[in-house]
């Protein structure tokens, strides 16, 4: 089966390969994941044919709340859906599940821009959104579990030193580049002996000398 295609998250998270690397880095994690199993139980406890893939879900929501607290939530509800669209596959009922885990998530976060950032994503949604939002809130175990803005942000400062260590790396190839090319146009430079007065001038050497009559 041929992967669905993802969008890049590069810029504000790294995608988790597995569930327990997910854990290991967002500790809290546990509690939303534990979430989703229940939920794809459920699911199939009701014959809806939904699979759930947990890790893409968590990755994608965790992406979503990186780049909506790093810009400060700037963005309208409609950008979040899409980004949320591309980064599971353009599957819709997953895009759905993917805010839902979000809204969990900022619920659970104390700040301002937390909570503005979840009243935005649920605002004027519909029946089926807000039965989705409830249910998923019946399978967390734990709410009272508490964040911190700052616990989704844990890949901006290394991605930002990879980038300013890039650009440096960059930096110096082109400086050596420009040395190389300066070397090779003096090695390659035409000889031009000049002899005015008493001075020789060979390209940019000069010496004196004494003409004897």
């Amino acid at each position: 089966m041929r992967p669905h295609p993802r969008l890049t998250h590069s810029n504000y998270y790294r995608d988790r390969s597995s569930e327990s690397e997910l854990c290991y880095d967002f500790p809290g994690d546990d509690i939303f994941i534990d979430g989703l199993h229940a939920m794809q139980m459920h699911f199939w406890s009701n014959n809806r044919n939904i699979d759930i893939p947990v890790v893409r879900v968590m990755n994608a929501a965790h992406f979503i709340a990186a780049y909506m607290l790093q810009t400060s939530c700037s963005g309208d509800q409609w950008e979040y859906d899409a980004l949320a669209y591309g980064s599971v596959g353009k599957d819709r009922q997953l895009a759905a599940l993917t805010i839902i885990v979000l809204a969990a998530m900022l619920k659970r976060t104390d700040g301002f821009r937390a909570r503005n950032c979840r009243n935005l994503i649920l605002e004027e949604r519909s029946e089926d959104f807000e039965e989705g939002v409830t249910l998923y809130e019946r399978f967390l175990r734990s709410a009272e579990e508490r964040f911190a803005e700052e616990d989704f942000l844990i890949d901006i400062p290394a991605l930002a030193t990879q980038l300013r260590e890039k650009d440096e790396l960059i930096a110096q190839q082109s400086q050596q580049i420009a040395t190389l090319e300066h070397q090779l146009k003096a090695q390659n430079k035409p000889q031009v002996l000049k002899i005015i007065g008493g001075n020789v001038t060979f390209n940019d050497f000069s010496t004196n000398f004494t003409i004897k009559k």
